[in-house]
């Protein structure tokens, strides 16, 4: 053999030999502070969680795709399920997203007898309740993708008291 090619040969066999070593020595002398699990608030993020929501959604065929709303909804405390991913056309009224949310999750809607506690839709983000007589669309909060709270409460209710301890739940 040349010269040339036994040194290559050497150098070959040296760099395979110092190489790990060196790696190791470097990865623990400046080891990366570790990074969280928790999936970053992106637009890619939020795409993907859209798509997954898409894939689990139920809801009514008839509904035309360009008509439908895909929504996270955390149902009431005491309901078999914390949330239930469905969609619901955005010409409905928020009064019949209710009826038909809590016919597909199997919760116990009587909104037509005046007792004291109702069903209602609330904003995850806020606690803030939706207008029943108003359509989805009209609703700026509802958007695709998005987490409402399905609850009963008192007729006059505006705004859910401990909305945060729903969404942190259904985390």
């Amino acid at each position: 053999m040349s010269a040339a090619v036994l040194r290559h040969l050497l150098s070959l066999y040296v760099v395979n030999l110092l190489l790990p070593l060196l790696l190791s020595a470097a990865s623990h002398e400046a080891k990366a502070p570790a990074v969280s699990k928790r999936v970053k608030s992106t637009p890619l993020s939020a795409r993907l969680q859209l798509m997954k929501l898409k894939q689990r959604a139920a809801g009514e065929k008839s509904i035309a795709e360009s008509e439908r709303l895909y929504l996270q909804v955390i149902l009431p405390r005491g309901s078999a399920h914390r949330t239930c991913p469905l969609f619901i056309s955005k010409l409905w009224t928020v009064g019949r997203a209710i009826d038909y949310t809590a016919a597909a999750a199997g919760v116990k809607n009587s909104n037509n007898l005046t007792t004291a506690q109702k069903l209602q839709l609330f904003s995850a983000a806020d606690g803030r309740r939706f207008a029943s007589d108003v359509t989805c669309e009209q609703t700026c909060e509802l958007k695709n993708g998005g987490t409402v709270i399905l609850e009963y409460s008192a007729r006059d209710c505006s705004q859910l008291e401990d909305w945060h301890d729903y969404v942190v739940l259904a985390e």
